[in-house]
């Protein structure tokens, strides 16, 4: 669907009727919008059958997994967990400020809620509150904040979000979740998508654009192509949460999936059938260790596997790692693990690593000049090459040609006239340079290898 035929997004208020709820008395806003004591998002009475979806509160279903409802309030708090017990529901989500809209039905707990939080934990139901205030918005690093607790609290089942009425703040923060999972969807669909689903959400302008401007911001978090290392690690920060954030603090994701894969290839000494490289490594095997993957130029296979790449990388740079993960071929694993370093806006020896290699007497004393994120996936590269080589001895050298070669962003001469990588107008590493990389990274793999051995 063009631009063109899609239908934008407008507010449920004139602007001036905006500015007067933004800028009310939140005693006066009850009494003015909202209907004070017999307010309609109190009580289940005023909404049809298909608005209540969860019988006993103004609900819809938006996903299969999350609900958008309005307020839930001491009256209805235990036929509601009877509800979420039978939908599965796990967590609560609530946007609402302490003592927010006190005049609207029913006096407020001592909580400053309409309802007591402890019950639902009671009963095994997770309580979350992230004080929002009602017809605003909220900062895109709050917001992603939020979200990312809403996927945490999403593993563990359905989830149920309201503030008020659960249209406004409610709305915005579904839509940003899809947008922050379904990346690729424009924010004009998902706003569309949930309006269907729940009729009058996203209701001010503020909101509409909060859900444009985080679809931005999410999009600038995860489009790595042409960044540093530094750059690559601090967004994927931002978007990670929980174990994986602890985890790959240091690692960027796609390089900690793809050479996962390939160890766990290596290990169990298996192989994959890769006919798209038998010309190019002029062998008759149909079945190829990981380390021929690792030593095949990817640049010069048939376009149709450089577009599974593209594609790949493309959506693993947009957070969306689906593909990837499921993907069995290891030399889609190998190539993408050098597409990576290629890539880079700045090589991963850049010019600071390389003088500290070059002038330093011990490797230990070049490795204090590397960054710490630098540092951390060297090594983690190390254990990985280190284990490749101990099994597969005879390709060392081209091997680590190889990764340096990738590494450097600089081809390197394996014999006359055959440089490695092929198809790249890259500068040619110096002589000198290379032998002082060589054999900086060659000291590392067999102090990895010593220690491996020393354990078994």
């Amino acid at each position: 669907m063009s631009g063109e035929d899609k239908k934008v997004p407008s507010s449920n208020y004139s602007l001036l009727s905006e500015r007067i709820r933004l800028n009310t008395s939140p005693e006066l806003q009850c009494a003015l919008f909202c209907g004070g004591s017999n307010c309609k998002y109190e009580s289940s009475e005023h909404w049809p059958r298909e608005q209540r979806e969860i019988d006993v509160i103004y609900s819809n279903w938006i996903t299969d997994e999350i609900i958008a409802m309005s307020r839930p309030n001491s009256r209805t708090v235990p036929q509601l967990i009877e509800a979420f017990k039978k939908h599965k529901v796990k967590s609560i989500f609530n946007l609402q400020q302490l003592n927010e809209h006190a005049k609207c039905g029913p006096k407020l707990e001592k909580s400053g809620f309409s309802y007591d939080p402890q019950v639902f934990m009671d009963n095994k139901i997770y309580f979350y509150n992230f004080q929002w205030r009602d017809y605003s918005s909220i900062s895109n690093h709050f917001l992603l904040d939020i979200i990312k607790v809403l996927c945490f609290a999403l593993k563990e089942g359905k989830v149920a979000v309201h503030c008020h009425a659960g249209l406004g703040r409610t709305g915005v923060l579904i839509a940003c979740y899809l947008l922050y999972t379904r990346i690729n969807d424009h924010p004009q669909d998902i706003i569309n998508y949930i309006r269907i689903k729940r009729p009058n959400s996203i209701q001010t302008r503020h909101q509409i654009k909060a859900v444009f401007t985080f679809h931005h911001f999410v999009h600038n978090l995860v489009n790595t192509k042409t960044l540093t290392i530094e750059a690559i690690l601090s967004k994927q920060r931002r978007l990670l949460h929980g174990y994986e954030y602890r985890q790959l603090k240091h690692i960027p994701k796609l390089i900690y999936i793809v050479i996962e894969k390939l160890k766990e290839e290596e290990q169990k000494d298996s192989f994959s059938s890769l006919t798209e490289i038998e010309t190019e490594l002029n062998s008759s095997e149909k079945r190829m260790q990981v380390v021929k993957c690792l030593l095949a130029e990817y640049r010069l296979f048939a376009p149709s596997f450089q577009t599974k790449l593209e594609v790949i990388m493309r959506e693993a740079n947009e957070n969306i790692f689906d593909k990837l993960v499921k993907e069995n071929d290891i030399l889609i694993h190998s190539s993408l693990l050098f597409k990576w370093f290629s890539d880079l806006k700045e090589p991963f020896f850049n010019k600071t690593t390389i003088i500290a290699i070059v002038t330093k007497a011990k490797a230990n004393e070049a490795l204090l000049k590397f960054d710490e994120f630098r540092e951390n996936l060297f090594f983690y590269l190390i254990q990985f090459l280190s284990k490749v080589i101990e099994n597969n001895p005879k390709f060392s050298d081209i091997l680590l040609k190889r990764f340096i070669a990738e590494m450097c962003q600089r081809t390197v001469k394996l014999s006359e006239n055959n440089f490695v990588p092929k198809c790249v107008h890259w500068n040619r590493i110096g002589k000198g340079t290379f032998l002082k990389i060589y054999d900086f990274v060659w000291h590392f793999i067999e102090s990895t290898q010593n220690e491996m051995n020393g354990e078994l």
